[in-house]
């Protein structure tokens, strides 16, 4: 009831409003937390689903996941982007919604990811992307989302790692060219040293 009540549009409002006076004048931290908060409100109410998922994407909110994504890079942004990331996931979430070119932004946060939380989100986000969508999948093939998610999954061991894994899986699904450059990734490294789970199964049984 309080997205389809305006919840969703205030929340997005808010982070509209707070990413444009951080763009122009390197706002507060107080700023960018409230930020990073109002992102982490519309991946709430996104993944509720329903008639609140419904109302995240009537609000606009995933022109503001690729405002932020195609801005703020690195350093201080780092709680808005991973919250970013973890809003697109959700929207996509079941083929709900289709980010086409833009997903590339998440194979950026995956590159650049400093800790485990930062690529376990963006590897949701490129996992949600691609399930649903073989035009994803090609376009995430033209950018470094194989060698970001490789990288990541090696650096960060436990849920980041079967997050990267699962979203890996699901970018070289039908097609031997993007599972090659997988391999050519070194992708093989990340299966040995991980633990015989799911998401590790999953991806060996794809490449």
């Amino acid at each position: 009831a309080f997205a389809e009540g305006g919840g969703a549009a205030a929340a997005v409002a808010a982070v509209e409003s707070c990413t444009a006076r951080i763009a122009r004048f390197n706002e507060s931290p107080e700023r960018m937390k409230a930020t990073s908060d109002s992102f982490a409100a519309l991946a709430d109410l996104a993944a509720a689903g329903g008639a609140a998922h419904a109302a995240v994407v009537a609000a606009g909110a995933a022109a503001s996941v690729t405002d932020v994504l195609s801005t703020f890079h690195g350093g201080d942004f780092s709680p808005i982007y991973t919250q970013a990331c973890r809003l697109a996931g959700n929207l996509c979430f079941g083929g709900a919604h289709d980010f086409g070119d833009d997903a590339y932004t998440f194979a950026i946060v995956a590159m650049n990811a400093n800790d485990a939380t930062a690529f376990r989100w963006a590897a949701h986000a490129l996992w949600n992307a691609c399930t649903h969508s073989p035009d994803t999948r090609d376009v995430l093939h033209k950018t470094m989302a194989v060698q970001s998610l490789v990288k990541g999954a090696l650096r960060f061991p436990g849920t980041p790692r079967a997050y990267g894994l699962r979203a890996l899986a699901y970018l070289v699904l039908g097609s031997e060219r993007r599972r090659k450059s997988a391999l050519r990734a070194n992708v093989a490294l990340v299966l040995s040293d991980a633990t015989c789970d799911e998401p590790a199964t999953a991806a060996a049984a794809l490449l």
